[in-house]
């Protein structure tokens, strides 16, 4: 597992060390989490694929993205609820300032420019591109629903 080891000033995820039994530490483009806790978006100890991290700056929070245990919609989860599994090479993830730099979103390439709203209003075609993407994230990670 990794672990947040420090936090900024600002109280945000500041350095990721690795804890006893790592393993691999860098899967490459895409971040799996452990839930440390039951809620009800997300099962303590089940692994999750993190399709982003937010982190808002005005608030001193930082969110993962992750697919909620219900009905499997994409969902903001306070990261702190989360170990690190496996941590990206982030030279694979898009940073975007947002906000006037007072939210910062960090997002595997495949979903730099993904249509959120789309999705959630429901749009086919944009629904069916996000699966095609999730589910080449769970086969190259052997992790299924």
């Amino acid at each position: 597992m990794l672990n947040i080891l420090q936090k900024s000033t600002l109280g945000l995820p500041l350095v990721f060390v690795a804890s006893e039994g790592a393993g691999n530490n860098c899967v490459g483009a895409f971040m799996i989490l452990v839930a440390k806790e039951t809620s009800s978006s997300i099962t303590k100890n089940k692994k999750y694929i993190c399709l982003g991290i937010y982190v808002y700056i005005d608030r001193k929070e930082t969110f993962a993205l992750i697919r909620r245990n219900s009905d499997l919609t994409p969902v903001l989860e306070k990261f702190e609820h989360f170990s690190l599994y496996d941590m990206a090479s982030f030279s694979e993830w898009n940073i975007k300032s947002l906000c006037g730099n007072l939210r910062i979103s960090i997002e595997p390439l495949e979903l730099a420019d993904f249509d959120w709203d789309l999705y959630y209003d429901g749009n086919e075609k944009i629904v069916a591109i996000f699966e095609s993407i999730y589910k080449n994230m769970e086969d190259k990670y052997g992790l299924k629903r």
